[in-house]
């Protein structure tokens, strides 16, 4: 047996009310204690990966395997990985393209995409992300081709999650707004809310927000209505 496993052990042998809170305090200082906690630390941290080994080119991209069941972005020249959807992101994300797909489906103005789908936003340098749904216009239709799409989406939309929150409000909402992405929704499945921002002078200003209760409603797509209480 280790030295570490013999003092957990120890420190474990507790006997009555008054020995467990103090084997249990022992327990916080133990060096078990201290690698549960860079454990755990590191599971926040992997959840959403940074790479910083090169900056990365659309060559780089190119080599990437399609069916690649890891996902990549790459902001700024950072390579991000993030982390796998939870299950009611994917509720939320998918009730939201259901309303797209119906409304668009009697009126064919568009094109909605679900993620996973590849949005290049330059080739040089590479700036390259994964959104969890872009609505792209007849208009802009150019720039969809069999891989990816290659330009700015009329609208893109993001589900907060923990692991992506602050890099979807920050990171993102930058790369967008610099790339004049016409509409960026943010949805909080946590609040229940939907926050619409629109670009105008090259800025995003204060968003539309809409709650579970509202009728989410778009300028971009006439006609559109979608109750939120169907969404979350």
């Amino acid at each position: 047996m280790s030295p570490q496993r013999k003092h957990f052990t120890r420190q474990m042998k507790v006997v009555g009310v008054g020995s467990f809170w103090a084997g249990l305090v022992k327990f916080e200082f133990s060096p078990v204690r201290k690698l549960m906690a860079s454990l755990f630390q590191l599971k926040k941290e992997v959840q959403m990966t940074i790479l910083k080994l090169k900056a990365w080119t659309y060559d780089d991209y190119l080599a990437l395997p399609e069916g690649d069941p890891l996902r990549y972005e790459v902001i700024d020249g950072e390579v991000y990985m993030p982390p796998a959807s939870n299950i009611r992101h994917q509720r939320v994300i998918s009730n939201l393209h259901f309303h797209f797909r119906t409304f668009l489906n009697g009126q064919p103005i568009g094109e909605a995409f679900l993620s996973p789908i590849d949005v290049i936003l330059s080739l040089n340098p590479l700036q390259y992300v994964e959104p969890d749904l872009v609505f792209v216009s007849k208009e802009r239709s150019s720039i969809v081709t069999e891989r990816n799409i290659q330009g700015s989406p009329d609208i893109v939309v993001e589900i907060l999650s923990e692991g992506t929150e602050k890099r979807d409000r920050r990171e993102k909402f930058s790369l967008y707004e610099r790339f004049g992405v016409p509409k960026y929704w943010i949805v909080d499945p946590e609040k229940e809310a939907i926050q619409i921002f629109q670009i105008s002078d090259g800025r995003y200003h204060a968003p539309l927000e809409f709650g579970k209760k509202d009728v989410l409603v778009s300028s971009l797509l006439p006609g559109l209505s979608i109750p939120l209480s169907e969404v979350f």
